[in-house]
């Protein structure tokens, strides 16, 4: 269950995940890694916006049907690097 934060109207909460406006999300598909960035409450990637990870994570991946916690890596603005969303959950 993904959410908005009513507090700050930008904070996206995703299970125990917090994600700041400007957390960059990727993932690597066909050995290329494809890249996007939460602005506006929503994921903007390769020109569309998506409401959700899982969505944002099957257009990433070829339109096709996909686990986001097991293929989305996060980088919140705070963050040195990336690291795997499912991470997150343990």
């Amino acid at each position: 269950n993904a959410q908005f934060d009513p507090k700050s109207g930008k904070d996206y909460i995703w299970g125990q995940l917090i994600m700041p406006e400007g957390t960059e999300l990727r993932t690597k598909y066909k050995n290329q890694y494809e890249t996007a960035i939460l602005k506006n409450q929503r994921f903007e990637y390769d020109g569309e916006t998506y409401a959700s990870p899982s969505l944002l994570c099957n257009a990433m991946r070829g339109h096709t049907s996909n686990n986001a916690w097991i293929h989305l890596e996060i980088k919140r603005p705070k963050d040195i690097d990336y690291k795997l969303a499912d991470k997150f959950r343990r």
